[in-house]
């Protein structure tokens, strides 16, 4: 038994062998063919492997609106997520969220994600940017001061009053002009119409420096929950909620029901419908899937087993805005869910594996074709010199034809000598090594002939 492993490992060892001095010589061959190319081919797959970034970078920049909003609080729980995932996420404050847009598109600038309010901005003017989905309810408050206003219109009776509608360009002042637009003609500021920063129009609007503000945040909001606290201010009952959620398809009506605010004091005093936009988280196309994962899952998590005012635990991210076209890994998380392989394996190796199909689909659909042609450039240098050596013996053969001298016969069994070694050296394919024994014989024949024929010459 001992001999016959013995037997059969030598028997491994001398294929083996034969197998690597076979590979050595096809690339070898290759090598000395193509000369300068392959180098040039090396640094080109190279420098292919560096800008595909099969690695995410560490770090990730969240553009989140004005300080004090729910926004950034949301933003700061998405870091500590972050953490725990290895990632670093730095929060960039501005203007408003229009403004965090801008930044996201713009080349220069590290922003790679902002929030945006559903309906605020457009695809057409943002083309390089994709959608996560929406993560929170944005609703549309209208906070006043004075005697209780029930109006089918809620901008008619602040229309001579000091009303604050946030900064020029942000999202609420945006939002502004488009529910305004619906019951107006005309859109253009008047000297009531203040545009001031959200936290400064609620100072002042407690102090009575102004009549109301528009404002756009979730419930959540440190502003919004100041002024719910404070009892000598009210929010306006969007009498019209529906009609307007039919003009704007990304508006939702929610409710607040009578005392849900403040049971003791019947808090508010009656059922109120409210409007509400959609926060949503927009990224550019270029981000790398693992960061779009781990912002998905920042999302799962802030907002697992939290119930909210105006949602259920869980509800959230969702897809409830078209405004912008959801990303690959978002559309993939909507329709199927989160991948379970993050449950197993770390981030950004998660993220290579997760997306295994599309390098099957490449082997079905790349791969074959590229080994067929890598196997032709590695088999061609060997077929160039059996056809060379085919169209030489082809030569010596019609010159033994014309041959009538000893010299002239001489000199080609000369020839034939070193196609003979030639083709001994040459390294031929395993599906063309029938052509070695071809040339062999030719050569065989060929020498027989000029033998003969130098025998006669003699005699």
């Amino acid at each position: 038994m001992k001999k016959q492993f013995e037997t059969a490992s030598e028997d491994l060892v001398r294929y083996l062998k034969k197998y690597l001095r076979s590979e050595f010589l096809a690339w070898f061959n290759v090598v000395r063919y193509y000369g300068i190319l392959l180098p040039i081919l090396l640094v080109g797959i190279i420098v292919l492997i560096v800008k595909s970034s099969p690695f995410p970078p560490k770090e990730a920049y969240l553009a989140i609106g004005q300080a004090g909003s729910s926004y950034e609080a949301t933003a700061r729980q998405f870091q500590d997520v972050f953490a725990r995932l290895g990632l670093k996420l730095i929060l960039v404050e501005t203007e408003g969220l229009e403004q965090g847009l801008h930044q996201l598109n713009a080349d220069q600038s590290p922003v790679n994600a902002s929030f945006y309010i559903a309906g605020s901005s457009s695809a057409e003017k943002y083309p390089n940017l994709q959608s996560l989905g929406s993560f929170q309810y944005s609703p549309i408050w209208i906070f006043y001061r004075g005697e209780a206003v029930n109006s089918n219109d809620p901008f008619e009776h602040f229309a001579a009053k000091r009303f604050a509608i946030g900064l020029k360009e942000t999202t609420t002042n945006r939002i502004f002009h488009k529910l305004y637009k619906l019951n107006h003609e005309a859109t253009d500021l008047t000297p009531n119409l203040l545009e001031l920063p959200h936290l400064e129009a609620a100072e002042q609007l407690q102090a009575g420096k102004i009549d109301a503000m528009f404002f756009v945040d979730s419930m959540d909001s440190p502003t919004v929950q100041k002024l719910l606290a404070d009892k000598s201010i009210k929010f306006m009952s969007f009498n019209l909620a529906e009609a307007y959620a039919k003009k704007l398809d990304y508006l939702q009506i929610l409710r607040i029901p009578i005392g849900s605010l403040d049971i003791a004091t019947v808090y508010p005093a009656q059922d109120t419908q409210i409007i509400s936009s959609t926060a949503n988280l927009l990224i550019e196309k270029s981000l790398h899937p693992a960061i779009q994962w781990a912002f998905i899952m920042a999302a799962r998590e802030v907002n697992k087993g939290k119930t909210t005012f105006f949602s259920e635990p869980s509800f959230f991210p969702r897809d409830l805005d078209s405004g912008f076209p959801l990303s690959a890994a978002a559309s993939r998380y909507y329709d199927q869910g989160m991948p379970q392989v993050f449950k197993y394996l770390p981030l950004w190796l998660g993220s290579i594996i997760d997306n295994v199909w599309v390098l099957i689909l490449g082997l079905v659909a790349v791969v074959y074709p590229v080994y067929k042609m890598i196997a032709g450039f590695r088999t061609f240098p060997s077929k160039k010199a059996m056809t060379d050596i085919f169209y030489d013996l082809r030569d010596l053969d019609e010159q033994l034809m014309l041959a009538k001298t000893k010299a002239e016969l001489e000199y080609i069994a000369q020839r034939l000598d070193y196609y003979d070694a030639l083709n001994v050296s040459t390294w031929f394919s395993a599906t063309e090594v029938r052509f070695y024994f071809n040339i062999k014989s030719q050569i065989a024949n060929l020498k027989k002939v000029v033998s003969t024929r130098l025998e006669a010459l003699t005699s």
